[in-house]
């Protein structure tokens, strides 16, 4: 049907051009093997799309019949799924050489050719890695079931997206997974990023000792993260009122406590609201 309606949509348009280009219609020969075919331009550009359009409606009725026969039908099948095959493996290589959006289509095409759970969610896995939620969140949703709770990228992605426009929301979504998922070290990161923005440095002072082990951050950089922290959550605290400044100092363990870098915050918050005595 979409041909037959393509091919009204082009006379019409014949129709219309033709009249218009008359006057300077063009030439055109062709001569082959003794053969030679006279026209313009114009003409040769309508009987060339009717010739594709005729040839495709042949095919569209040619896969119809074949379809009606068991040989036609398993044919059918083998050819789409050597199709699907060559789009799966040319994913692979895009996906290998870090073209996640090229791997992406040719994975959705190959789910085209030949369905299958598997490769919706690989194709997910490549959005991804390309940072489109959109088009991640719906080939999570074809992957199926088998995979709804395997969806720790999908969720980064999310929330990576939302950070930036919406910091109290993404502070929401990133203490959830951090509740229901491994903390990976692409979580942590995220989470530490998510909380610097949200100014949630409570959680972020918890993060701490899983921060150490997987950034790349050099030890000095660390360290003025962990002053930057204490020295946030003290301040907050010390807002509320100066015993529950105290309180929040007496709750670290000793050994934080006699920590330089903590010690440090502790005494520049303690500054900063006023008490320069005790600082």
């Amino acid at each position: 049907m979409k041909w037959i309606i393509a091919l009204v949509v082009i006379i019409i348009l014949g129709a219309i051009i033709g009249p218009m280009a008359s006057g300077n219609a063009g030439y055109v020969l062709v001569q082959f093997a003794g053969v030679a075919i006279e026209t313009t331009v114009v003409g040769l550009f309508v009987v060339t799309v009717v010739a594709v359009a005729v040839l495709a409606v042949v095919w569209s009725l040619l896969r119809r019949l074949l379809s009606k026969t068991r040989q036609g039908r398993k044919w059918l099948a083998n050819r789409s799924e050597r199709k699907a095959q060559t789009m799966y493996q040319q994913g692979i290589r895009e996906l290998l050489n870090d073209e996640p959006n090229k791997a992406a289509e040719s994975f959705a095409k190959a789910y085209k050719k030949a369905p299958d759970n598997n490769l919706a969610a690989l194709t997910a896995a490549a959005a991804c890695l390309d940072k489109d939620a959109g088009k991640a969140t719906y080939w999570q949703e074809e992957a199926g079931s088998f995979y709804e709770d395997s969806d720790t990228l999908l969720q980064l992605v999310v929330i990576e997206q939302q950070v930036k426009v919406n910091p109290a929301e993404a502070d929401r979504k990133i203490q959830s997974l951090l509740k229901t998922k491994p903390h990976t070290a692409n979580v942590l990161k995220l989470a530490y990023r998510v909380f610097s923005a949200s100014g949630n440095w409570q959680q972020l002072k918890d993060l701490l000792p899983e921060l150490r082990q997987v950034t790349d951050l050099a030890p000095a950089e660390f360290e003025r993260l962990e002053y930057q922290v204490y020295f946030e959550r003290f301040v907050a605290e010390g807002r509320k009122s100066n015993e529950m400044l105290y309180n929040e100092w007496r709750s670290l363990p000793s050994k934080q406590r006699a920590d330089a870098t903590v010690r440090l915050s502790y005494a520049a918050a303690l500054k900063h609201l006023g008490d320069h005595e005790i600082s």
